[in-house]
C-alpha cells in the first residue's frame, strides 16, 4: 500500500477538524434552536397565563344586583404539623377551593382556616381578588413564639364593608384554650343600598360524639353563645328594619338528638337557642369558678334557624374526609352531625313598633332563597371531600330588581 506523504496526512486531518467543528457547530446550532424554542414557548405560556389572569380580572362576574350568594364552610386547613394518618391533603385541598370558590359567591365565611404557620390564607386572598373578591378579614395571625395559635376566622365580601371587628372569647377548654376562639363581624353594603349583618364563628368543641349538657366543654360552648348574643346587639346598633342579621358558621352545636333523629333537637341545642333570643345566659362564677344560668323575663330577638325552618331538620353536615376503605377498619366514623347554621336575628322591638303603627308597612322587598347543603364531593382523589364538614348556602335575593 502506497504511504500517505505528510502533506496529505495534515490534509486529511484538516478536514477531520472542519467535519468534527461543523457538527459540533450543527450540534450548537440545534442546541440554541431547541432552547430559543423552548424560551418561546414558555414565554407564550406566560402571556397565555398572563392574558387568562387579566381576562379573569377584566370579566365583570359580579353578581346581578338581585341577589347575595353567601357561603359559610369549616375547611378544615388545621396548623401544620396537625393532621390525620399520613396526610390531609391540604395543600391540594386549598387549591381545589380557591378554583371552585370565588366564582360562584359573594360573601364566604371561612371556619378553620388557620394562618399560624401556613400561607395558605394568603393564597385564598390573592385568588379572590382575582375574582373580583376584594375585602378581607380575618382573626389575628399568630407566630411561632406567640403561645397558642389563631382563631381560623375568615370573612371575604364582593361588596364593600363598612364596618368589620373581631371579638374573641373569653373562656375556653381543653385544647381550645391555646386557640384564639371568637366571633368575626363583617357590616357590608348589598348592591340594593341595604346592609348585611354578618357573624361567624367557631365556638367551643366537644370531643365526645354526644356529650353531657353539664360536661365542661358545653357550658363553656353556652357561655360563648351569650358572647355572641352580647356581641350581636353591640354591633348591629345602627341596624335598619330592612337590613339582615346572620351568625353563621361551624357552632359546634350538634341539633340532632342522635345520629339518626334530626327532627327533634337535642338539649344543647334548645338551651343555644334560648341564648341567643336572648331570654338565657350562661356566665362564669370567678369565685367559685364555674358557670351559672341567668334567666330573662324578656327575650331580645327573634331568632330563625333558616335550614331547620326550610327543612323541618336538623340536617347532617359532618363528613368524612376520607373513603371508608382508607381507615383501618373500613369504616369511617360517619358521625351525622349537624354543626353548622345559618341563624337569622330581628330585634323584637323593631316587629313590635312596626305591629303597633297601623300605617307602616314593611317596604323590604329582600328574601332569603335557595338554602343548600353543599357536599363537595371529590372525584380521583385520596380524599372524597373537600373537608370534613359541608358547607351551607343561600341567596339574599331582592325581588323589586328581578
Amino acid at each position: 500500500m502506497e504511504e500517505k506523504s505528510e502533506e496529505d496526512k495534515n490534509n486529511l486531518n484538516k478536514t477531520e477538524i472542519e467535519n468534527n467543528n461543523s457538527n459540533l457547530d450543527s450540534s450548537i446550532t440545534n442546541c440554541n434552536n431547541s432552547i430559543n424554542k423552548n424560551k418561546e414557548d414558555n414565554i407564550k405560556d406566560n402571556k397565555k397565563q398572563e392574558i387568562e389572569e387579566k381576562n379573569i380580572e377584566n370579566v365583570d362576574i359580579t353578581n346581578p344586583k338581585d341577589k347575595v350568594r353567601i357561603l359559610t364552610y369549616n375547611i378544615f386547613m388545621r396548623p401544620p404539623p396537625i393532621h390525620s394518618f399520613e396526610s390531609d391533603f391540604k395543600e391540594d385541598r386549598i387549591k381545589l377551593i380557591c378554583k371552585q370558590f370565588f366564582q360562584d359567591y359573594d360573601v364566604i365565611a371561612f371556619q378553620e382556616c388557620f394562618s399560624f404557620g401556613s400561607s395558605r390564607i394568603d393564597k385564598i386572598k390573592e385568588k379572590a381578588k382575582k375574582h373580583g373578591i376584594n375585602y378581607f378579614s380575618n382573626s389575628k395571625k399568630k407566630y411561632s413564639w406567640n403561645i397558642g395559635i389563631d382563631g381560623g376566622l375568615c370573612l371575604l365580601s364582593r361588596f364593600p364593608v363598612v364596618n368589620k371587628k373581631m371579638y374573641y372569647f373569653k373562656n375556653g377548654c381543653h385544647s381550645d384554650a391555646y386557640s384564639e376562639k371568637g366571633v368575626l363581624f363583617n357590616e357590608i353594603e348589598m348592591p340594593n343600598g341595604n346592609h348585611l349583618f354578618i357573624f361567624t364563628s367557631h365556638t367551643q368543641a366537644s370531643y365526645e360524639h354526644f356529650p353531657d349538657i353539664n360536661s365542661e366543654s358545653v357550658r363553656v360552648r353556652l357561655s360563648q353563645f351569650t358572647e355572641i348574643r352580647k356581641f350581636i346587639t353591640e354591633m348591629t346598633g345602627n341596624a335598619k328594619p330592612d337590613d339582615i342579621v346572620l351568625l353563621c358558621g361551624d357552632l359546634n352545636v350538634n341539633g340532632r338528638l342522635n345520629k339518626d333523629e334530626g327532627k327533634v333537637h337535642s338539649e344543647e341545642y334548645k338551651k343555644v337557642y334560648s341564648i341567643l333570643e336572648g331570654s338565657l345566659s350562661v356566665v362564669k362564677n370567678e369565685k367559685k369558678q364555674n358557670f351559672i344560668d341567668e334567666v330573662s323575663e324578656e327575650a331580645e330577638y327573634k331568632v330563625e334557624d333558616l335550614f331547620y325552618n326550610k327543612y323541618n331538620e336538623h340536617l347532617v353536615t359532618s363528613c368524612d374526609l376520607f373513603p371508608d376503605d382508607y381507615y383501618i377498619d373500613g369504616k369511617g366514623k360517619k358521625s351525622r352531625k349537624c354543626l353548622d347554621y345559618f341563624f337569622k336575628f330581628t330585634k323584637l322591638n323593631s316587629i313590635n313598633n312596626d305591629e303597633n303603627n297601623q300605617n307602616t308597612e314593611s317596604k323590604t322587598t329582600l328574601a332569603i332563597e335557595d338554602l343548600t347543603v353543599n357536599t363537595f364531593d371529590v372525584s380521583d382523589k385520596k380524599f372524597v371531600h373537600l373537608s370534613d364538614h359541608y358547607g351551607l348556602s343561600l341567596n339574599i335575593v331582592d325581588h323589586e330588581k328581578e
